[in-house]
């Protein structure tokens, strides 16, 4: 039998999993079946793209014109 929660093999008497600690229920389990197939991982593929061209375009200038503003700030400090 396999925690339905980490994939662990359990003890066919188990209660809880020993490894996360989530109960486990053999109710669901058809009959005359001593245990499950483990579960299966799920792989999660990022979209590809440059971070920027998630950005919309308000976003992009409202930075631009942040870093010119810190920009004139440290130049004027720069020249006193």
């Amino acid at each position: 039998m396999y925690c339905p929660r980490c994939g662990k093999a359990l003890p066919p008497d188990a209660r809880f999993c020993g490894s996360c600690g989530s109960p486990v229920s053999t109710a669901w389990l058809p009959s005359g079946s001593n245990s499950p197939p483990p579960p299966q991982k799920v792989v999660v593929v990022a979209k590809e793209g440059c971070f920027l061209q998630t950005l919309n375009w308000g976003c992009q200038l409202i930075g631009l014109a942040v870093l010119g503003i810190v920009v004139l700030v440290l130049y004027a400090q720069y020249c006193k």
